[in-house]
């Protein structure tokens, strides 16, 4: 029976000593306000949006830091930020401001330095299809004449036969 109990024990330390178990579940931790840097482009609400804890939250102070890892895997799922670092910095008063520093991924396409009038661009296009157009056209004309002689070769030999 005290084998039981004194294995009992060292699993309740062991669960504390790693962070399982808090040994004062009681003490209870209130979010003041979220601090957001690093983002330029990205509208604060976007990352807001994700976060669990809003100002005036309470949590179990034990629970703070498996919540702030979900939120960081949350916000950095977005797929546009390179980092994101979630920080609790813990005041005097039980409460504690959240920290977060994100570094953006954002990147701008390349777009056309100059703008072509809409008529410059028809006859740029027509000078560069016309030719192909004219080849084309000769080609057909080419297989027409082709197959008009051989239908005639076929009605002399045919002619001949008889």
């Amino acid at each position: 029976m005290r084998l039981l109990l004194i294995l009992v024990l060292l699993m309740v330390g062991i669960y504390q000593a790693n962070g399982f178990v808090s040994a004062d579940t009681t003490d209870f931790i209130t979010l003041n306000r979220v601090i957001i840097i690093g983002n330029k482009k990205t509208l604060d609400r976007i990352i807001l949006r994700e976060l669990t804890l809003k100002p005036g939250d309470s949590i179990e102070r034990y629970r703070l830091d498996k919540i702030l890892l979900r939120d960081k895997n949350k916000i950095y799922n977005l797929r546009i930020f390179h980092t994101v670092k979630p920080k609790a910095l813990e005041l005097p008063d039980n409460s504690f401001d959240l920290l977060v520093e994100v570094e953006e991924r954002w990147f701008t396409f390349p777009h056309v330095l100059f703008v072509l009038p809409v008529p410059t661009l028809t006859a740029i296009l027509a000078a560069i299809l016309l030719p192909a157009l004219a080849r084309a056209r000769e080609a057909a004309r080419r297989a027409s004449c082709q197959n008009n002689l051989k239908q005639m070769g076929l009605v002399y030999k045919m002619y001949a036969s008889e």
